[in-house]
């Protein structure tokens, strides 16, 4: 790590979850991407909702992928509801399908 001298803001880590951070030690944003390999500004968004000058292991969390948990299941919110058709006949179907087309 380099050290900043100056204007460069420090952050206290609280967390137990990390093996690279050490409990109690400040770090600067540069230092955090560093070692997380975190972009900045998704360092600084993060950080962004956390009260007090403190980092914590959420902030820490690796990427992943949209509309899923931390431990890589689905939101419930972002999965899609089983919806029956609401045609029943082939006729109805046929019908529902082309009065829906474009003039």
């Amino acid at each position: 790590m380099k050290t900043v001298h100056g204007g460069a803001n420090h952050y206290k880590y609280i967390g137990t979850k990390s093996d690279k951070f050490v409990t109690g030690q400040k770090y600067t944003y540069d230092d955090m991407a560093e070692l997380t390999g975190i972009n900045i500004s998704t360092l600084r968004s993060r950080m962004g909702r956390i009260r007090g000058n403190v980092i914590t292991d959420d902030v820490l969390l690796p990427k992943r992928k949209a509309f899923t948990n931390a431990d890589g299941t689905p939101f419930s919110q972002g999965v899609r509801q089983n919806i029956p058709d609401r045609c029943e006949t082939e006729a109805e179907k046929m019908m529902n399908k082309y009065l829906r087309l474009a003039l």
